[in-house]
């Protein structure tokens, strides 16, 4: 399970979506709020 873990976060924080954002504060609660996110806690508590 934590190789699963460790290679979707990798493939989460290597999106290209995340180049289309500014960096400073938009980025981190952007970041925050995917980890937040509703389909995230549900894959983590499985």
């Amino acid at each position: 399970m934590w190789a699963r873990i460790r290679e979707l976060s990798i493939e989460v924080s290597m999106h290209p979506y995340w180049n289309t954002l500014e960096r400073g504060p938009e980025l981190v609660e952007a970041r925050t709020a995917l980890k937040h996110h509703a389909d995230a806690l549900a894959a983590v508590s499985e």
